[in-house]
């Protein structure tokens, strides 16, 4: 799966800098995956910061990191947690 832009929301904005939510449908491990949010490119940029509500068989995961792109050009998280 990838980013379902529709749950991707601006929680603040100053200065070229976005705190992004985003509440997957997808597991954990799919979420964490690098290109998983590659279709919102246009929208997101490297460095942002980004809250993930994550739903599992544990519980609500929740993953605050920053946005950057890997070697191979795909955007990835890198968690704060």
């Amino acid at each position: 799966m990838s980013v379902d832009t529709l749950r991707l929301n601006v929680l603040a904005y100053a200065n070229r800098f976005t705190i992004w939510i985003y509440k997957s449908p997808d597991t954990f491990e799919e979420t964490m995956k690098a290109g998983y949010f590659d279709d919102a490119s246009h929208i997101i940029e490297e460095g942002d910061a980004i809250y993930i509500h994550i739903n599992s068989d544990e519980g609500l995961v929740v993953v605050h990191g920053y946005l950057a792109k890997n070697n191979k050009g795909k955007f990835e998280i890198y968690s704060f947690n």
